[in-house]
């Protein structure tokens, strides 16, 4: 192999590598997973202490607190206005020293405290662990349904910047000038 395909293929691996980049996606089920009758849903994910982390749900995802209209998704129950939230009812529940509306898609890191996740989270960690994911309630037994969490733990840009591709491209050209001299 030539040293101009050599360099052809690490161009592509370097290309392509960054679109290999996905997110882990787990569900969480608000009675297997309550934070008052459940255990956290297992991720399989570890963090460290300056890890970027980022989790995501669709708002349109709902689970259920018991009848009718507690209804919500990873927000938390905390009004009306949106597809999953049918009702007016802002309800609050504290656990550990933390308060959130019913319904909240909660965290935890390691035997850490609760953090609320919601329908978008973007945090630098400051503990490490493993991550869990909860259904934040206080009376499990008529939980039901389930929202699908995405996960991307140290995101990274998944597309080359232009300039980067340019410099690649002029590389290019001068190796194919210098394949020909020789």
């Amino acid at each position: 192999m030539n040293l101009v395909k050599i360099f052809l293929v690490g161009v592509a691996t370097f290309i392509l590598g960054g679109l290999n980049a996905h997110a882990t996606v787990v569900d969480v089920f608000a009675l297997a997973n309550s934070s008052t009758g459940g255990s956290g849903a297992v991720t399989g994910i570890n963090v460290n202490i300056g890890d970027h982390l980022v989790m995501n749900t669709d708002v349109n995802d709902c689970w259920s607190a018991g009848p009718s209209p507690r209804v919500s998704n990873a927000d938390g129950l905390i009004g009306s206005g949106g597809f999953c939230q049918p009702t007016s009812a802002f309800s609050l529940h504290t656990q550990d020293g933390v308060t959130a509306a019913f319904g909240s898609l909660m965290a935890k890191i390691g035997a850490g405290n609760f953090f609320f996740v919601g329908t978008a989270f973007d945090q630098i960690t400051t503990t490490a662990g493993a991550l869990s994911l909860y259904y934040w309630d206080s009376d499990f037994a008529n939980n039901s349904g389930s929202v699908a969490v995405s996960i991307n733990l140290n995101p990274t840009q998944s597309v080359p910047e232009p300039g980067v591709l340019g410099l690649l491209g002029f590389g290019l050209l001068g190796l194919s000038f210098f394949r020909r001299k020789i």
